[in-house]
C-alpha cells in the first residue's frame, strides 16, 4: 500500500495497491454477482475491512483535515465509523456534478477492473467541464474530504460496467440512516435524478 496527497484541484489522497488480493477476490466475486447499482458487502467481509482498512482511513481524514479549512463536516465525532458499499454503474451513464452530502467526514472510492474511468473535477456544480481526473487504475483509492469547493463527477463510458467500492466515514447514526436507505435484496439503489446516459 502506497499513499500520496495530491491539493490540487483541492486536497486528497491516492492509495495505490489499497486490499490484499484475498479481500479484492471477494470483492470481485461480490461484483459479479448483482446487477447493477449500490449493493452492501456481506458481514463478514465488511469486518475484515473494518479491522484491516479503516484505521487507513482515519489516518487519512486527519492528514486532510488539516488542509481542508472549508470542510462540510469539520469534526471527527467519537463514534465515527464508515459504510461499505460496492457499485456497479451501468455502461454509457454519467453521475452529475456534486461534493457530496455534509455528513461524511470523508469519502473513498476504489477502483476495481483494469478498465474504467477515474474520478473527475469540475470548478462548481454548474460547471460541465472536465478540469482534472484521477486515473483509473486497479485497486487503487482515491480519498478526499468533502467540502464546499469538492465539486466532482464519474462517468463510465465504456459497454463494461464500472466497478468501484465505495467508503463513506460518518457518525453511527448517519451511517443507519444511509444503510436503511437501501432496500435489499439486491439492494439496487439508483437515484435516478443524477444518473445521466451518454
Amino acid at each position: 500500500m502506497y499513499i500520496q496527497y495530491n491539493y490540487e484541484p483541492w486536497p486528497h489522497s491516492i492509495i495505490d495497491d489499497f486490499f490484499a488480493e484475498d479481500i479484492l477476490e471477494e470483492i470481485e466475486q461480490t461484483c459479479e454477482e448483482i446487477n447493477f447499482g449500490l449493493c452492501k458487502v456481506y458481514d463478514s467481509l465488511r469486518k475484515r475491512i473494518e479491522e484491516e482498512y479503516f484505521p487507513v482511513l482515519r489516518t487519512t481524514r486527519d492528514a486532510l483535515l488539516t488542509q481542508v479549512p472549508n470542510a462540510l463536516s469539520p469534526i471527527t465525532t467519537e463514534d465515527a465509523t464508515f459504510n461499505v458499499w460496492v457499485n456497479k454503474q451501468q455502461p454509457h451513464h454519467a453521475f452529475k456534478v456534486h461534493n457530496d452530502s455534509p455528513w461524511k467526514m470523508l469519502s473513498t472510492v476504489v477502483y476495481i477492473g483494469e478498465k474504467g474511468q477515474g474520478t473527475l473535477f469540475h470548478n462548481d456544480k454548474e460547471d460541465t467541464e472536465i478540469r482534472g481526473a484521477t486515473p483509473w487504475k486497479h485497486n487503487r483509492a482515491f480519498s478526499f474530504i468533502p467540502s464546499t469547493t469538492s465539486w466532482h463527477s464519474y462517468k463510465n463510458p465504456f459497454d463494461t460496467y464500472r466497478k468501484t467500492v465505495l467508503f463513506n466515514m460518518g457518525t453511527l447514526r448517519d451511517i443507519k440512516k444511509a444503510y436503511n436507505e437501501i432496500q435489499g435484496p439486491p439492494w439496487h439503489h439508483n437515484d435516478k435524478s443524477k444518473l445521466i446516459t451518454i
